[in-house]
């Protein structure tokens, strides 16, 4: 049975807000270490984990992410899967219609 916890991630930019409804593991991925070695960016693998619960919930995951070292949490979160909803209130009704609990919270820019 997949997992009733979920990650969201808000992204904003000048144009407004984004929720974004994750699966749980993205916010372990989130805080996963970068390979600060490479200071021009690289590319990196998506975590199995993601990509597991991102099936069980029928999201479309990418394999792969293009990371820099000065916003990688934030260029996690821009390709991380999930499902987005432009205000809060519809993000909770979606909360609690399907019994989901949030595991944890990121904050970022869309750009």
């Amino acid at each position: 049975m997949p997992t009733q916890q979920r990650h969201l991630i808000v992204l904003s930019d000048g144009d407004g807000t984004t929720y974004r409804l994750c699966p749980a593991a993205v916010g372990d991925w989130l805080d996963a270490p970068v390979n600060f070695a490479r200071t021009s960016g690289y590319t990196e693998v998506v975590p199995d984990a993601v990509k597991v619960q991102a099936q069980e919930q029928g999201l479309d995951c990418p394999l792969t992410a293009h990371i820099t070292v000065g916003s990688w949490h934030n260029d996690r979160a821009l390709v991380a899967p999930g499902i987005d909803f432009g205000t809060v209130s519809e993000l909770f009704e979606h909360l609690l219609f399907n019994g989901l609990t949030l595991s944890g919270e990121f904050q970022g820019l869309s750009y």
